[in-house]
């Protein structure tokens, strides 16, 4: 309803369009930074957490419902307020409320912008590396598609917020098939226990933050007094499930698969002796076994392929061949040799042609070493190399890659 004299809103909106206004605002960036929180704290009794704050959350929105039926006018909380409290209370919360809605978009289009560059780098280098830029610009873009008319900015809520849900169904629709019923034993931390579940709860609470909004809407829903309350229960419910599924496939899968867990660490010569002898243990000729991971020079090389590998990965070294630092600035983009970094005045220090014959020369001289020492073996191509080549006066090498022990032991 409106008052006398004022414009009335149109109504534009239906179910569909105000439910995906509450999921739209509860679900966002948040679920994956907020299930991993409950999870480092709580573990496996995430699942709890998010049930159970749903369920907290409930009641309040039980509160909304019935207030938006009661009273089906655009504000949501404000509205409510001023129909129960003075003029000045209600302008205090009013304008509470705007602040907070600001500086959760200011938030939001900085976050939006920050990503947005790095998108956008990794096809288009040159692009202009200005966030405030583009932060601005999605302001200016949805506040148009507000001002334009509710129908507008309603469908753009419904479109974008569809696209999210599908993005975590399609994450939750492959992950579910690696779900491992052992990742959810214990459920509760073994430092801690069930206590753990309320502060995990507290710290996630604000998840379910966003259905509110819906009654912020009220005029421009069809048929307000039915489908507000609908709205809030779907959004709610919605969200709920999905947060638990996507609760359910992350620690289900693990962030580290046991074959992980029991392999990590291993180092290179013993992992890669180990792989081989699993192979050829099941006759699986048909894999192709390359060995990476701290090989450096042409003795890490002849080791490897002495222990099983059928090809050497190279990573590290070739950078340091073409004239890497090593100074572990690739993640700034400050590499001030222009090999890790797409800033152009730094890329132009990096000259091509000379790198080019540096990595040349790197891979020619290590496999002409390498020939001189399969040659010393009595193999006439590299891939004669075998075990029986090396030998270790180390003790736990021996028992970790089954090379034979060249020191005095119990048996020498």
């Amino acid at each position: 309803m409106s008052h006398a004299g004022s414009r009335s809103p149109g109504v534009s909106l239906g179910l569909l369009d105000a439910t995906m206004v509450g999921i739209g605002a509860m679900i966002g960036a948040g679920i994956f930074v907020l299930t991993g929180l409950a999870a480092e704290t709580a573990g496996p009794a995430a699942l709890l957490v998010f049930g159970l704050n749903g369920s907290v959350t409930l009641f309040t929105a039980l509160s909304y419902a019935e207030l938006a039926s009661a009273i089906p006018r655009n504000g949501g909380g404000y509205v409510y307020v001023r129909e129960t409290f003075s003029g000045a209370v209600s302008f205090v919360m009013g304008w509470t409320r705007w602040f907070t809605y600001m500086a959760a978009g200011g938030l939001y289009a900085l976050g939006f912008s920050s990503n947005f560059v790095e998108f956008v780098h990794l096809y288009v280098p040159s692009a202009p590396d200005a966030p405030i830029a583009y932060a601005l610009a999605i302001v200016v873009l949805f506040v148009t598609l507000n001002a334009l008319s509710t129908e507008a900015s309603g469908g753009a809520e419904t479109v974008i917020t569809l696209l999210k849900i599908a993005i975590l169904g399609v994450f939750v629709a492959f992950g579910v098939f690696a779900v491992e019923t052992g990742e959810f034993s214990p459920f509760f931390p073994a430092d801690g226990g069930a206590r753990t579940v309320l502060p995990a709860m507290g710290l996630t609470f604000i998840a379910f933050q966003g259905y509110d909004l819906i009654a912020t809407v009220t005029e421009e829903v069809e048929n307000p007094q039915k489908n507000i309350p609908r709205a809030i229960f779907l959004s709610l419910a919605a969200t709920v499930v999905i947060y638990l599924l996507v609760v359910m496939v992350a620690i289900g899968t693990g962030a580290a698969p046991d074959v992980f867990k029991d392999n990590i660490s291993v180092p290179t010569m013993a992992a890669l002796a180990r792989a081989r002898r699993h192979l050829d243990a099941r006759e699986r000729s048909d894999v192709t076994l390359i060995a990476t991971g701290g090989l450096r020079t042409e003795s890490d090389f002849i080791k490897a392929m002495a222990l099983g590998a059928d090809g050497v990965a190279v990573a590290n070294s070739a950078m340091q061949a073409i004239g890497c630092l090593g100074m572990r600035a690739c993640d700034s983009n400050n590499c001030p040799v222009g090999i890790a970094t797409q800033r152009e005045d730094l890329r132009s220090r990096l000259v091509v042609d000379s790198a080019a014959d540096g990595l040349q020369n790197f891979f020619e001289a290590t496999v002409e070493l390498m020939k001189v020492m399969a040659r010393a073996c009595g193999h006439d191509s590299l891939a004669g190399f075998e075990r029986r080549d090396l030998t270790t006066w180390k003790k736990d090498i021996a028992d970790l890659t089954g090379v034979e022990y060249a020191g005095i032991g119990k048996d020498g």
